[in-house]
């Protein structure tokens, strides 16, 4: 059966098919994760040669199966050009995209804190924060962020000024008294930060819990597989001698 769609999309990765054609994999509004065929979009003068990670579109797509033919794409913003920050955050949030969305699966909110997360990067953010939340947008609009602010084990919830919770095994909270023996300790300004709106940047004390906490979340999702964009993050960062950050 044939499909047709159109949708407000950003491309995460494209690569070679055939001679002159790319296959896209976009993330849009309405229809989830897709991959699309954009025939001849490798030809010099190709309509279609302007797709690009990061930049926003309308895509029109036609077609059957799991490769549906790209019709069109019409560009919603002027093209803006990452510098060398921005363009290892940009390759690191598509890789997460990539790696733990399935396509055809629509999930609107993922799609909002990704337009979100790139309104940071291009307004020129520099701090990590904005990728901290994002991570945990992604975790909740996926359903596997851990369920904040309660006991994994006894269902016990957290309250203000009650002794240090732990981070168990998955990054689950635990209360005191199933502490986990080495584990992270969850303080009141993360779970405050974690279960909130995340709006403000959590205060600096907390960036480097907050970067372990929810890498062990995505970690135990990922099973094992690396990030490259986490080795090309990390080998920059310690490239800046004035940046004064050895984590990200």
């Amino acid at each position: 059966m044939e499909t047709e769609g159109e949708d407000h999309a950003f491309v995460l990765h494209r690569y070679p098919f055939s001679d002159s054609s790319l296959v896209l994999e976009v993330i849009t509004a309405g229809h989830g994760r897709l991959g699309l065929l954009a025939r001849g979009a490798r030809r010099p003068r190709s309509a279609l040669g302007g797709l690009e990670a990061g930049r926003p579109f309308v895509l029109r797509w036609r077609g059957r199966g799991e490769l549906p033919t790209l019709v069109s794409a019409d560009e919603v913003a002027p093209a803006r050009l990452p510098g060398p920050w921005q363009g290892l955050c940009l390759f690191y949030v598509n890789e997460l995209v990539l790696r733990l969305t399935v396509r055809n699966d629509p999930v609107p909110e993922l799609f909002a804190a990704y337009a979100e997360v790139l309104e940071d990067l291009w307004a020129g953010a520099r701090a990590t924060w904005h990728l901290r939340r994002f991570e945990q947008r992604l975790l909740r609009a996926l359903g596997w962020a851990a369920d904040l602010p309660y006991c994994t084990v006894c269902g016990t919830a957290w309250k203000l000024g009650s002794d240090a919770w732990s981070q168990g095994p998955g990054a689950a909270p635990r209360c005191p008294l199933h502490a986990e023996p080495g584990g992270l300790i969850l303080t009141d300004a993360m779970i405050q930060w974690l279960s909130g709106s995340m709006i403000q940047a959590p205060v600096s004390s907390i960036q480097d819990p907050l970067r372990r906490y929810l890498r062990a979340q995505i970690d135990e999702l990922l099973d094992g597989r690396p990030l490259e964009s986490r080795r090309l993050l990390a080998a920059y960062l310690r490239r800046q001698k004035d940046s004064g950050r050895q984590t990200w």
